[in-house]
Formats: structure tokens, C-alpha cells, sequence
């Protein structure tokens, strides 16, 4: 360990040595330029300015502020882009610049300027100088002037000054005829002009978009970023689609994508209709970022795309990337969602055009991601249940791809009872090949099976009445359905059962009344919690009714008659034979029940245990009961007997009891 010591010492003292070797020549060289800002000689002044700036020494701001003062403009002006890059090391040279603030020249000034608000000095106080530079001829000063006047100046007077430079910069960066160094340099310059373009944006000044608009087409090298930046406006012009539109269409791949990218925004209807037909067009674009892109656009739009279905199936077989491929299968499916607030007619016909494509892409793509993807949107599509499940265990059945099989028995596993008439496809494939599908098989058919059996002990009763006992549904309005569909977009729902049990179980009189416009049933049977229908939804949660609120809410009322208005059935059953009045008795008052037994609710109605409405309720000593028993309720002599003795201590539910016991 002693022989390694001096080895230590050697190096430390060969960095000492070295250090201070460097902190000689940087001292040096600050002379050296120091020296030079003295030249007879302009460049040479210049050169020194530029030199200090960049080595940024600890004393460079003395000299540099001296330089301020220098007869020569150039010198002047390197001085003051010295200091600004300096930042708050500049300050020994603060007087100075506050002088230079009024130079002659207005590059003198507006570099000043830079360079006093890197130290800390507020923007509004340097304004003055930065609006008379502002008229300045040249592109560069003018720039610099309006972004510094961001925020101390109308917004929409700086548009043409960032833009003009933005414009004039992008392009010479993509002048393949200059060289390496200029164009670098270009570039840099046309990404400060893009910041201080979305600096501007920011903000959101009243009158910006119709200046930022005038810019637009002209399909120059920073169209794409003028784009981008008015997309950040919350308060758009209202010909912003025709302005997207027209983005796809031009020359530049990126401003193609940046047209495309920013339509992921524009999803009210009227909005897609304008953009759709030229995204649709970009389906084929030579760029695969553009590509991405409007896939991107597609998936968002979901069923407001569904007329670019027939392109998006072709393209499925037509794109070359694999990963485009699985995406174009994905957006299959969010176009055809069948959950998606979207009309009924447009998503069957999403249905009838995509499935023959994912069919395909399924039994015959070389990925093994897309022909999973393929069956994911297939279970998506509007597909009757028998259908789409039939089209699942198919597919499961018939192919060699592990991660298919696994992925449609994914799909069915995530369908519950709906999977039940391909029970006996799933249980083959519990002999699969492959173990791990084999296990997984298995675990879908123990599932269902388990899931079809209902609860333990107690009969199955039908989970709703045979078609033809059901209430016939009509819509008053012909336009019922585009204005459920519209106000589930506002409300940001989807037409589903998920939807249906929120809106019913917060009382949702709007969101009720527009997923029943919109297609969902009134007698439409919740497989996920026990068969029931709507009516016992509103009255099994609490929300709808509470023995401690009386009288109970007018949304419980208007949920309740605009479900018996649309066909409710006021006697349908669940699994276990409960009713919704049932549900009602146990909390409601006597004006919901009532409204119940109006209806042609059965009060003598039993459930798969033999209860009846006031039976199952008589121990909450709910006031409503009265209703009941005033309909001729009554318990039989045996019931009331055992129902005394088990609720001696509960003086509400003796009560009931002593009513419902009474001759009618």
C-alpha cells in the first residue's frame, strides 16, 4: 500500500500544477483580447468582443462596457452580444448598457436590451427602445425588438416581425446550397423564432388568430411550425378545419404531419367532417411519419371517421410497416366501436366493410401484432353478440398463432355470459397444444360455467321477458337519436351499459334520457349485476332514494317517469325474481311507490326466496310502506306472527306489521 502513495501525490500535484497552468493562459488570453479591443484595426476590435463573450471570464464586463462606447457600430455591437451572453456576470458594465439603450444604431440597442434583461432587469422598463427598433428594416433587429416586447406589447402588432424572420431563417436552413455552418445557424435562429412564436401564442391575446391565419398556405419551409403554434389558440377562427385541410395537402412532409398531428384537437362532427377527406387522402403518403400521424387523427375521430373505413381496410393489406399495419387495425376498431356515442346505422356499416379486412389480416398477416391487434378490433365492431362471439371462438379454434388464440379467448373472457353459446369451443381448447393456452381455456370455461350458474342455492328466473312481452319502444322524434348521440360528446359518455348503470345510479336525468335516445333499452338487462334492469338499478343504489330525505328528490321522479314513459317494466325480474319495487320499498316514499303501483308494479310479486315487496321491507320501518298497504298489502297471518316476534324491539317495523295485518 506504501508504493502506491506517491503515485496519489504525483497525480494531485499534476493537477494543481495543471490548474494552475490554465487559469495562467485564461488570464493571458483575457489580456490578449483585452489589449485588442484597443486595435486600430475594426475586425480585430470585433473579434475581441466576440472572443470575451464566448470564453466568459470573471473581468470581462469592464472592458466589454467600455467597448459600448466604441466609434465603430460592428465593435458596438459585439459588445453588447458579449455582455448579453455574460448574463448577470455583465453587470459591472449595467451603466453602460442603459446607454446604449439610446445608441444610434437599433441592433446596438436591441442587443443592449437582451443583455440588461439577462441581468434582471424588467421588460417593461426596456420597451421604449425595443418599440423603436421595432421599425427597423431589418428582419433580424425587428425580431429580436418583438420578442422582447412579448407581454409589454399588443400581441397581434408582433406577428409579422417573428414571422417575417421565423420565415426568412427556416428557409435558408434548408438551402441545400449553402454550406454546413450557415445552415446550422439558420436553424438555431428559426427555433428561437418558433419559441417565441409559442411565447406569443401563450398569451392568448384577443385578435391573434387572424394575423397568424394571413401566414398560413403559403406552403414555405415554416408552415408546419406556424401551424403548430396558431393550434395552440384556444380561441380559433372558425375556418381553422379549411386551414387544416389545407396543411394536408402541401408540399412538406412536416407540414402534412403538423396538419394531421393538430386534428386530434378538432373532434366536434362538424369539425371532422372538413379535415376527414384530406387526412383520408394521407392514408397513402409516401412519409410513414405522416402516416402515423393521420392514423392518429382517425383513431381520435373514431366513429366520425367511419367513411374513411373502405381506405383504412385497404390499407391494412397495403402498408408496408408492421407497425403502421397494427395501427391501421387499431383504428379499425375505434371507428367501429360499438360502445362509441355514434349512430347505430354508421356503426353497422363500419362493421359490414372492416371485419372482411381484419378477417383477413387475421388468418393471413406475417406479424403476429397485427393479427393480435386485428382481433381486438374485431370484438369491438357492432357485431350481434351470438355473431361477434361465434367470430371469436373461430378464430381461437382455427389458428396457429399462440397470441391469437390467447388474445380471442381474451376477448370472450371480457364478454361474461355473452360467451355462452361457444361454452362447448371454449372447453376444447382446453386441450390446446400449447400448456399455457390449454390452462387459460380452462379458466374461461370454469368462469362461465360458474358465472351461468348464478348464486349458490337459489333458482334462476328469466333475466328479462320474451321479446314479445316486451313493451314496444318507439321515439316521438325521428332526430331522438342524433341528439342523445350529441349530448353523450358533450357529456364525454359512451353508449354503453357501463354508461347506462353510471347515469342510473347518480339519478342522471340527462344522461338517462339521452343514452335511451340514443339506443340503449329501458328494459335493458345489466348482465354484470344480476340480470336486473334500469328500474331496479335506480332504486338498489342509494341515491335515487333515502329514508332520511323526504320528500324524495324530483330527479328520482324524473328518472322514474321518463323510464316508465319509455317501456320500463315495472314488474321485470332479476335473476333472483327481485322487482323494482322491491328495491323501492325498503327506502322510497309513498309518492315513488305509489307511482310504482300506478304503473301496474305487483305488490304481491315474490322473489326467488318467497318475499314479497313488503315482506323484504317491513324492518327498515320505511314510511313509504304505506303506499303498500294501502294497495291491499297485506302479511299472512304465520309471516306476521314470526315478524312480531323477530322485530319486537324495532317500534317502526310493529307498526307496519299491525297495518298489514289489518282486514282490507
Amino acid at each position: 500500500m506504501l508504493t502506491t502513495r506517491p503515485a496519489v501525490l504525483a497525480t494531485g500535484v499534476v493537477l494543481i500544477i495543471f490548474s494552475a497552468v490554465a487559469v495562467q493562459a485564461s488570464q493571458a488570453n483575457l489580456q490578449r483580447w483585452v489589449k485588442q479591443l484597443s486595435s486600430k484595426k475594426v475586425a480585430e476590435r470585433v473579434e475581441a468582443a466576440e472572443r470575451l463573450g464566448r470564453a466568459d471570464p470573471e473581468d470581462a464586463a469592464a472592458p466589454l462596457g467600455a467597448a459600448l462606447s466604441d466609434p465603430e457600430r460592428e465593435v458596438r455591437a459585439a459588445a453588447a452580444s458579449a455582455l448579453w451572453r455574460l448574463g448577470e456576470k455583465g453587470s459591472p458594465a449595467t451603466a453602460q448598457l442603459q446607454s446604449a439603450l439610446e445608441d444610434s444604431d437599433l441592433e446596438v440597442v436591441v442587443l443592449a436590451a437582451g443583455a440588461l434583461e439577462s441581468q434582471g432587469v424588467d421588460g417593461g422598463r426596456l420597451a421604449p427602445a425595443r418599440q423603436r427598433a421595432l421599425r427597423s428594416s431589418d428582419l433580424r433587429i425587428r425580431f429580436e425588438a418583438a420578442r422582447g416586447l412579448i407581454g409589454h406589447e399588443p400581441a397581434p402588432a408582433l406577428v409579422p416581425a417573428i414571422v417575417d424572420f421565423l420565415e426568412r431563417e427556416a428557409q435558408r436552413g434548408e438551402d441545400m446550397s449553402a454550406d454546413f455552418g450557415t445552415r446550422d445557424a439558420a436553424r438555431a435562429n428559426a427555433r428561437r423564432a418558433e419559441r417565441a412564436l409559442q411565447r406569443l401564442v401563450a398569451t392568448q391575446e384577443e385578435g391573434l388568430g387572424q394575423p397568424l391565419l394571413a401566414r398560413l398556405g403559403r406552403d414555405g419551409a415554416a408552415q408546419a411550425a406556424l401551424l403548430e403554434a396558431a393550434g395552440g389558440l384556444k380561441a380559433l377562427p372558425s375556418e381553422w378545419d379549411a386551414v387544416l385541410a389545407r396543411g394536408m395537402a402541401s408540399a412538406s412532409p412536416r407540414t402534412r404531419g403538423a396538419a394531421a398531428g393538430l386534428a386530434v384537437r378538432r373532434l366536434e362532427p362538424e369539425q371532422v367532417a372538413v379535415w376527414l377527406p384530406a387526412a383520408t387522402r394521407l392514408l397513402g403518403d409516401a412519409d410513414e411519419s405522416v402516416r402515423g400521424s393521420v392514423l392518429l387523427a382517425l383513431r381520435s375521430a373514431g366513429g366520425l371517421a367511419a367513411s374513411a373505413t373502405p381506405q383504412l381496410a385497404a390499407r391494412l393489406a397495403a402498408e408496408p410497416d408492421p407497425n403502421l399495419r397494427q395501427r391501421v387495425a387499431e383504428v379499425l376498431g375505434a371507428v367501429g366501436d360499438r360502445n362509441q356515442p355514434v349512430a347505430a346505422s354508421v356503426k353497422a356499416e363500419v362493421a359490414a366493410t372492416a371485419r372482411p379486412a381484419l378477417e383477413r389480416a387475421v388468418a393471413q398477416d406475417g406479424d403476429s401484432m397485427v393479427r393480435r391487434e386485428a382481433v381486438k378490433s374485431l370484438d369491438l365492431l357492432a357485431l350481434p353478440a351470438e355473431e361477434a362471439v361465434t367470430l371469436l371462438a373461430g378464430i381461437a379454434q382455427q389458428s396457429r398463432d399462440d397470441e391469437v388464440v390467447w388474445q380471442a379467448l381474451q376477448a370472450l373472457r371480457n364478454r361474461g355470459r355473452e360467451a355462452a353459446p361457444v361454452l362447448a369451443a371454449i372447453k376444447e381448447l382446453r386441450g390446446h397444444g400449447s400448456p399455457q393456452v390449454a390452462e387459460y381455456a380452462s379458466t374461461v370455461a370454469r368462469e362461465l360455467e360458474s358465472d351461468l350458474a348464478g348464486p349458490p342455492g337459489v333458482a334462476r328466473r328469466p333475466a328479462q321477458p320474451a321479446a314479445e312481452a316486451r313493451p314496444k319502444v318507439t321515439r316521438a322524434d325521428p332526430a331522438a337519436e342524433a341528439r342523445g348521440l350529441a349530448v353523450l360528446r358533450q357529456r364525454g359518455a359512451q353508449l354503453n351499459e357501463s354508461s347506462f348503470q353510471r347515469a342510473l345510479m347518480a339519478v342522471d336525468a340527462e344522461l338517462v334520457s339521452a343514452l335511451l335516445d340514443a339506443g340503449m333499452s329501458p328494459f335493458h338487462s345489466f348482465a354484470e349485476v344480476n340480470a336486473r334492469q334500469p328500474l331496479h338499478l335506480l332504486f338498489f343504489f342509494p341515491a335515487a332514494c333515502s329514508s332520511a330525505v323526504r320528500p324524495t328528490p324530483a330527479a328520482t321522479h324524473a328518472v322514474l317517469d321518463l323510464l316508465l314513459e319509455r317501456g320500463a317494466d315495472p314488474n321485470g325480474q332479476d335473476e333472483t325474481g327481485n322487482t323494482p319495487l322491491m328495491f323501492a320499498a325498503d327506502k322510497c316514499d309513498a309518492a315513488v311507490i305509489g307511482k310504482l303501483l300506478k304503473a301496474g308494479a305487483k305488490y304481491d310479486a315474490r322473489n326467488a326466496m318467497g318475499l314479497a315487496a313488503l315482506e323484504m321491507a317491513i324492518w327498515s320501518g320505511n314510511d313509504g310502506l304505506q303506499a303498500l298497504i294501502d294497495a291491499g298489502a297485506r302479511l299472512k297471518p304465520d309471516t306476521a306472527a314470526a315478524y312480531a316476534e323477530a322485530y319486537k324491539n324495532n317500534p317502526q317495523a310493529l307498526e307496519l306489521i299491525r297495518k298489514a295485518t289489518a282486514k282490507k
